[in-house]
């Protein structure tokens, strides 16, 4: 087994060092989703049909814009009737979040533990958003960045089950997550230039476990560390408690005070909804 693990991390490694890792291609609507929502001349009917490019991904879309997070008293019966309730930014994340995980957060055999990936981006990317928003900084790009800033974990995942199968091994779970965890952020930087991402989304990619290196984009970094620990916190199941942020070195770097962490806290319940919402 150890010869196994071995074997396959040289093989990653190698691809990565020699740039001929394999990243999957940004889905089309997602890149014209982000190219939009940085465009301040975009408006709704621009979406909407960008959106309806990709039925399966626009009664998705309505799918979700439905479930108990974003739906109001009535329910929603087209795309536009969405757009117009939730407004252009809102539907814009959620089709990227929809993209996205469809197209990357797939590995056959392994559904557990993808779908446990996609729900932790998934918490991230509302922590991240409500941090920015008390910190005054741009909540769209903080989505992004904390829906993307795990990118790399489902295509190093994806590339570990293909060796497998070619080398006719299979490795235990701890062993997967280990490769997983030595070169995700590697493969997502990549991923994050291939894609041609923002360059603050590409520094959280790089940078939201080891913040205090980042020359750029500190405070997205930062915000992106603290979303992490939260959406950890938040799928263990346990309350989130006061004690447990303030232990964070992030928490104190960000200025984030008690009557924060309190209001962050109390967003847990509607956290918790989004990612139900979106993890249909």
């Amino acid at each position: 087994m150890e010869q196994a693990v071995s074997t396959i991390t040289y093989q990653i490694n190698q691809r990565i060092e020699s740039g001929k890792f394999d990243v999957p291609m940004l889905p089309k609507v997602a890149g014209s989703v982000i190219t939009m929502v940085q465009d301040e001349n975009s408006d709704m009917s621009q979406l909407a049909k960008l959106i309806q490019q990709d039925q399966a991904l626009a009664s998705r879309l309505l799918k979700i814009a439905n479930s108990p997070a974003y739906c109001g008293v009535n329910p929603l019966n087209s795309l536009q009737q969405a757009i117009s309730r939730m407004g252009m930014k809102v539907i814009a994340e959620v089709a990227l979040a929809a993209s996205v995980g469809a197209k990357v957060f797939q590995v056959k055999g392994y559904e557990r533990e993808v779908t446990y990936m996609w729900r932790h981006s998934l918490a991230a990317s509302a922590w991240a958003k409500e941090i920015a928003r008390i910190r005054r900084r741009n909540v769209e790009s903080a989505f992004m960045c904390g829906l993307l800033h795990q990118i790399g974990k489902p295509v190093v995942f994806q590339a570990i089950v293909d060796l497998m199968e070619e080398d006719a091994v299979e490795l235990k779970w701890a062993d997967i997550q280990t490769i997983i965890q030595q070169f995700y952020i590697a493969v997502g930087v990549k991923l994050g230039k291939d894609w041609e991402l923002p360059g603050t989304v590409i520094k959280s990619i790089e940078f939201h476990h080891q913040y205090e290196f980042a020359t750029t984009a500190l405070q997205e970094a930062m915000i992106c560390c603290a979303a992490n620990k939260m959406a950890t916190l938040l799928l263990s199941d346990e309350p989130i408690n006061i004690e447990q942020l303030m232990e964070q070195d992030v928490i104190e770097k960000l200025n984030l005070y008690e009557e924060d962490l309190q209001q962050l806290i109390d967003m847990s319940s509607d956290v918790q909804q989004l990612v139900e919402a979106m993890s249909v």
